[in-house]
């Protein structure tokens, strides 16, 4: 397993081994199959309440890239896969249960009527077009750009517009429009 999803499980499992401790008083290795793979009913719905109320926790709790407000759903719902990731590494897999779902879609709904449904949407570049290759490529030599005077005999100026043209032509940056 990549070293990054390693540290991701680490951080998640620090995170519910507090939440067990502190607010259910239970220990966060949950050793019964049945019960985690959703067959015995009673087990089940206890594991679905303990990993909802986790990701509930983790949506609260859980600061977002900024580290001013709440991270978003999907956050909480990578903690929670992470378990779910852990558990089965330990021989006791969980299924992600019906209840744990409903719990995800009811974050969603939470958190887009207190911001909006624009902050769901991911941030992305704006695609290179012809009119900004355009705009970029009549720049008059002596502009300064950073640290360097735009010459466009300069053959670092002469791979840059390469580059650009080249990227435009194959669609750079088209992708994550």
């Amino acid at each position: 397993m990549p070293k990054g999803t390693i540290d991701k499980d680490d951080l998640s499992w620090v995170r519910r081994v507090a939440y067990c401790k502190d607010v259910w008083r239970t220990t966060p290795f949950r050793s019964d199959v049945r019960a985690n793979a959703g067959l015995d009913p009673v087990g089940s719905q206890r594991e679905a309440v303990l990993l909802s109320g986790f990701m509930m926790h983790m949506a609260a709790t859980v600061p977002d890239r900024g580290g001013k407000g709440h991270s978003k759903p999907q956050t909480a719902l990578d903690i929670a896969l992470a378990i779910k990731r852990i558990l089965k590494r330990l021989g006791a897999p969980l299924g992600i249960l019906p209840e744990v779902q409903a719990t995800f879609k009811g974050l969603v709904k939470q958190y887009i009527a207190l911001r909006g449904h624009e902050v769901l949407q991911p941030e992305r570049k704006k695609p290179l077009t012809g009119a900004t290759l355009k705009s970029i490529l009549y720049l008059p030599n002596g502009v300064k750009i950073g640290r360097r005077t735009l010459d466009w005999e300069d053959p670092f100026f002469v791979v840059f517009k390469v580059v650009l043209c080249t990227g435009l032509s194959k669609g750079m940056r088209l992708a994550s429009a």
